[in-house]
């Protein structure tokens, strides 16, 4: 998946401040997708 993407090319940056940021992002946007599969999960059943 795309989100798995990007944890795997943040190992690859150089600037310390834009990679915590965007690990920051990833993280955020980790979280939001596992809330809305639960919810979508417990609305199909």
């Amino acid at each position: 998946s795309a989100i798995a993407n990007v944890k795997i090319n943040l190992k690859s940056l150089d600037n310390q401040e834009y990679k915590e940021n965007i690990k920051n992002e990833y993280l955020k946007l980790k979280k939001e997708s596992s809330r809305l599969k639960a919810e979508i999960i417990e609305l199909a059943n």
